[in-house]
């Protein structure tokens, strides 16, 4: 991520391969000049007013490329903030490919990932956490991640972490300004200070709050079936997705590797894991696949114990229940429609009781009872969630200090330090290492 922020990008915005149409976007100071080196078109970019399309010829030499639109956004009412073309050309390998290679060899530099909205925030067009709903737009996999993440873009986790930063400054000036001119404002109102951190106190509590849910929406969850051979993990995992994806049969052992697929459960994207069925065995194949059921369950945000209720909980069964925590572990007692046995009971082959199955993996992942929906402020990033924590313990300490009327300078220390933790949010303070490593995970074009 160490480029050149003079230089003039570009890259292929959309997805690469067979398409109708294909947009290549171009940025920086001589963007407008680039382009017009490889355009045959009536008005030239250089002097085409912003947000107008023109049809143009892109040539090489004395030969045609293509026909394509071209689009003009001038600096700084663009995305980027610089100047910006974007060409929309046929989507084909071939005309993508040469009209990149024009532009680079006219003085384009090939973009790095992230680098557009990069510029973006550099250019002060968008901060840190609107930056990031970017790729949380573009990855969203479910209607409900999809939504927050237009919230996060819109601003709204933005305006809040401000708005509790003013507070924060406010505090701050009451302080320095009872250090620096006593004499002119009088001692520190201790009790005003108290009463606006214990209020930043709880706003950083509720919005803490929010994390677990908002990373979960945004990120998906890794759910693991496991069980003995035969309890009838595959039926289940067929039944949840709702198609026919893992072999079923009546033999012990069919299922000998994991098997993966995502399945939407009430706004949360969950990674569906089939394992091997765990029990001790002299087949080599199959001890492979029961070591990989093991692995999958210690990564596993949530593992689905299926009991066959038929047989009941073996010895197996409960070293496996005694290995898990609590509140990472659920219960699901098959073939209901054959035994009355089981808290949760479901009938993976009749489909019985599956909602409240799904129900009750959505509520063990979110942490209630509710669907997955989340307000319209939601922490969505670990990073995020680091941050506002230090900011949290920093004003509880003020607090702390402020209550039991030590030095005013102290209070100043811990307030400075949560303003810079917040900061981290929406990027007036994140370090260069940590602003190029979140952009470093975009793709290119973006």
């Amino acid at each position: 991520m160490l480029y050149d922020e003079d230089d003039t990008i570009c890259a292929i915005a959309t997805a690469q391969g067979l398409a109708g149409l294909a947009v290549i976007r171009i940025s920086g100071v001589s963007a407008f000049e680039i382009a017009d080196r490889i355009l045959r078109h009536r008005t030239p970019c250089t002097k085409s007013a912003g947000y107008s399309l023109h049809r143009a010829e892109v040539v090489d030499g004395a030969e045609i490329v293509d026909d394509v639109i071209v689009a003009i956004f001038r600096s700084p009412r663009s995305f980027t903030g610089d100047d910006v073309v974007e060409i929309s050309c046929h989507g084909g390998r071939i005309p993508v490919n040469r009209i990149m290679a024009l532009l680079i060899l006219a003085g384009c530099r090939a973009a790095g990932p992230g680098e557009f909205t990069k510029r973006a925030f550099m250019n002060g067009r968008i901060d840190l956490a609107q930056a990031e709903a970017v790729s949380d737009l573009i990855n969203a996999r479910t209607d409900e991640a999809y939504r927050l993440a237009q919230s996060q873009h819109r601003g709204v986790l933005s305006r809040l972490v401000e708005g509790i930063r003013g507070d924060l400054l406010g505090v701050l000036a009451l302080v320095e300004a009872s250090i620096d001119f006593p004499e002119d404002v009088g001692e520190l109102d201790v009790d005003f200070c108290i009463a606006e951190l214990k209020r930043v106190e709880a706003e950083l509590a509720k919005l803490l709050s929010t994390a677990d849910r908002g990373i979960l929406l945004r990120s998906g969850a890794q759910v693991v079936l496991v069980g003995r051979p035969n309890a009838g993990k595959s039926s289940l995992m067929n039944t949840l997705l709702r198609h026919e994806r893992a072999i079923v049969t009546d033999v012990p052992g069919t299922t000998r590797d994991t098997l993966e697929e995502t399945v939407n459960l009430a706004g949360v994207a969950v990674r569906l894991w089939d394992t091997a069925g765990l029990r001790t065995t002299d087949d080599p194949v199959e001890s492979i696949g029961v070591e990989r059921s093991r692995l999958a369950i210690s990564s596993a945000d949530l593992v689905v114990l299926v009991i066959d209720a038929l047989v009941g909980i073996t010895s197996e069964d409960k070293d496996l229940i005694d290995s898990i925590p609590p509140g990472r572990l659920l219960v699901a007692w098959n073939k209901c429609d054959l035994t009355g046995a089981g808290d949760l009971r479901i009938s993976a082959k009749l489909g019985e009781g599956i909602e409240q199955l799904e129900s009750a993996i959505v509520s063990r992942l979110l942490g209630d009872g509710e669907s997955g929906e989340a307000g319209d402020v939601a922490i969505t990033h670990v990073h995020q969630r680091a941050a506002i924590e230090r900011a949290l313990t920093l004003v509880i300490k003020a607090l702390e200090t402020a209550t039991e009327c030590l030095p005013a300078d102290l209070i100043s220390v811990d307030v400075h330090g949560a303003l810079s933790s917040l900061g981290e949010v929406t990027g007036q303070t994140a370090g260069e290492d940590v602003i190029n490593e979140i952009f470093s995970k975009f793709c290119i074009g973006k």
